[in-house]
């Protein structure tokens, strides 16, 4: 049974994923606001959806302003978001980004890893410092936003997935990093050892 009380912001929600996360999680009772001005008082969940596309920019050929945009992208649009919504959250809730599988390394997207791994780091240390308000913090990292997995199937179960954390169901579940890519990760270390 749902509970129609519970209250999500979803930061993003124009985004690639945006909508399915929007939809979902209605259909699991959330009243969902899409921007902070919606946003209610007293907040069960956030989820910061910052999905990244490839870069295609060599290490050698990137310059400072592409660094930075990918930092601005995927790190202070986080920080913001939670230092707005965990105030918000005194009974308790959970955070959900969206972000990327970046963090394990990437061709030509030195950016998109870097900043990929401080949101991995950001949010186990969110975690940490959030648990005695009763606040979860994940990550979602799925593969590149128009990469051959990106179906409408796929992102249905992104989106349900957003919601199973945000329930009281991944109770135990906090500071994770949760790959959405159908074990590729596992067939990149195999292909590497031969």
């Amino acid at each position: 049974m749902t509970d129609a009380r519970r209250a999500a912001l979803v930061i993003g929600a124009d985004r690639p994923f945006g909508d399915q996360i929007v939809r979902a999680l209605e259909a699991d009772g959330y009243a969902v606001a899409r921007s902070r001005a919606q946003a209610v008082e007293t907040l069960d969940l956030l989820v910061v959806n910052s999905p990244v596309e490839p870069s295609r920019i060599r290490f050698r050929d990137m310059s400072d302003a592409d660094f930075s945009l990918a930092l601005e992208d995927q790190l202070v649009a986080l920080v913001t978001a939670v230092q707005f919504a965990a105030p918000r959250m005194a009974g308790g809730g959970a955070i959900v980004h969206v972000a990327s599988k970046a963090h394990l390394g990437t061709w030509d997207g030195v950016d998109n890893a870097a900043a990929g791994a401080a949101s991995v780091a950001m949010a186990r240390s969110m975690a940490l410092e959030l648990a005695g308000q009763g606040i979860r913090v994940n990550t979602l990292a799925p593969d590149y936003v128009g990469e051959a997995w990106d179906s409408a199937t796929a992102r249905q179960d992104l989106a349900a997935t957003v919601a199973w954390l945000g329930s009281p169901a991944s109770g135990l579940i906090s500071g994770e990093t949760i790959l959405l890519n159908q074990g590729r990760s596992l067939q990149m270390a195999l292909a590497a050892r031969r």
